[in-house]
């Protein structure tokens, strides 16, 4: 009677952790959804801020002054996420650069032991797609802000044709 007993509490234990596993799975999958899509609005909402900054400064300046300073604009971005990064690289116990102990671990992610390496397995093979990807997207940043700088004539193709007056 006590083998079946504790069978059964066995098989339902591991009917917990399975449903349990699904939800975080179904969550992990939700946010990373979300992340993506904020991701591309993001990315193209950045590229319209650009052409904005190119079309109000090509206005004031000539074209050849506004890519240039787009260009060097683009340059300092990129070496000031390449400080920040050099700067909190070696703080913190972990890759977020925090730790979760004790009752706020408890609190923040209610989740059973193994949904919680798969999810520290995922975000660390992510996080290793992103860096080797880094430097690949950080060069091609910096070309098409050299190109753009070297030929702004590139640029004329987001320009309004200028309106026509009518002759009296």
């Amino acid at each position: 009677m006590k083998r079946l007993l504790s069978l059964l509490i066995k098989e339902g234990m591991e009917l917990l952790v399975a449903a349990e596993l699904r939800r975080a799975r179904k969550r992990l999958a939700t946010f990373m959804a979300l992340a993506t899509v904020l991701g591309v609005l993001g990315a193209a909402a950045l590229s319209f801020f650009y052409l904005l900054l190119y079309r109000l400064l090509s206005e004031r300046l000539d074209d050849i002054r506004a890519a240039a300073i787009l260009c060097g604009g683009n340059l300092v971005l990129i070496a000031l996420v390449i400080a920040v990064r050099a700067l909190t690289r070696g703080r913190g116990s972990g890759p977020s650069g925090r730790s979760l102990t004790g009752d706020s671990a408890q609190s923040a992610l209610d989740l059973s032991e193994s949904a919680l390496d798969a999810g520290i397995a995922l975000g660390q093979e992510l996080n290793e797609r992103a860096r080797k990807a880094a430097p690949t997207i950080v060069l091609v940043a910096a070309l098409v802000g050299i190109v753009i700088g070297l030929r702004p004539q590139i640029l004329t193709i987001f320009r309004r044709a200028p309106a026509k007056t009518p002759r009296p």
